[in-house]
């Protein structure tokens, strides 16, 4: 609705308050749609609307056309906005305000009137001593569906909290009070590294493949209920001292892999060449967690490390 702002400067005079109108209620009936129309030329009078074409109901003349309900509050331009289900199958409609010009024809197969449930029109121009109408989007004042809750609530727990780098958790929930038999259990990573995960159900199994802190919640929903989210749990994920020495030597690999031979001595690069490609050929992934070949990632890591020093 802030489009009326701009679009009808030098129409009406504008206020920009903050809106105040609020969703209708209430079901709108399959076969129809709930329409909205601003009174933008400020008439302050009910709107009246008039169809014809329709399988379901048509007024018999323009005597019993019907009368739009008023919207509590006014929108940001202090406008009223009025409100009527009208059939969905209808050919064309007329609107006007009470003792007021009425509308042109308004064909619902004109694209721009996008004729459909939650549809608002306002006044933009007039022809042959008729108003015509604009579309804007209303369907934020249609009846705002609310569910209940699928469950009181769901907790989620971590087995075990804390883990090596390669083990795995065992995420569980616990739902109090589910509503449904048909439940959907949806896991989100909300922080730390990568992971690999499996789901088993209702449970998921976790296992970190970086060290760090991670974070899970778990989202239980059922069709015709609202979802419920979980606390987060947190899993920590540290490296074995084998795999801590690979980390060490990844890194110092990579910070050194692109020294070039420059103005180095032939001998020195050699050297360091030499050392970098025994590195690099231990680098075949991070060891498991039950690895214990510590001393092989220590013993080639101070071999480039002095490698890398001597250079000159």
């Amino acid at each position: 609705m802030m489009l009326l702002s701009t679009m009808l400067i030098g129409t009406v005079s504008t206020v920009n308050a903050a809106s105040t109108l609020q969703p209708t209620t209430g079901v709108v009936a399959d076969g129809y749609y709930r329409i909205f129309v601003t009174d933008n030329y400020k008439t302050n009078t009910t709107h009246k609307l008039f169809w014809w074409g329709s399988s379901k109901e048509n007024p018999a003349n323009w005597e019993s056309s019907k009368s739009m309900n008023k919207l509590d509050g006014h929108n940001e331009n202090s406008q009223d906005v009025y409100w009527y289900d009208i059939p969905s199958d209808i050919t064309a409609f007329i609107i006007r305000p009470s003792d007021s010009k009425q509308s042109v024809d308004l064909t619902v197969s004109d694209a721009d009137l996008k004729f459909s449930n939650g549809a608002g029109y306002y006044i933009s121009g007039e022809s042959n001593n008729k108003y015509e109408y604009a579309y804007w989007d209303a369907s934020s004042l249609l009846p705002q569906e609310t569910k209940p809750d699928v469950a009181d609530s769901v907790a989620l727990t971590a087995n075990p909290t804390s883990v090596k780098v390669g083990n795995s958790v065992t995420l569980t929930p616990t739902v109090s009070s589910a509503k449904s038999d048909n439940l959907t259990y949806t896991y989100k990573k909300t922080s730390g590294g990568k992971a690999t995960e499996a789901k088993n159900n209702d449970k998921l199994t976790v296992t970190p493949t970086a060290a760090g802190t991670y974070e899970y919640t778990v989202t239980v929903s059922a069709n015709g209920y609202s979802d419920v989210t979980s606390a987060k749990v947190t899993i920590t994920a540290s490296y074995t001292a084998t795999q801590q020495a690979y980390a060490d030597l990844e890194t110092y690999v990579n910070s050194v892999q692109n020294t070039s031979s420059g103005s180095y001595t032939e001998d020195s690069y050699a050297d360091f060449s030499a050392a970098l490609k025994s590195a690099q050929d231990l680098l075949k992934g991070l060891p498991n967690a039950d690895a214990s070949n510590t001393d092989e990632y220590t013993t080639a890591l101070n071999k480039l490390t002095n490698a890398y020093q001597n250079l000159k």
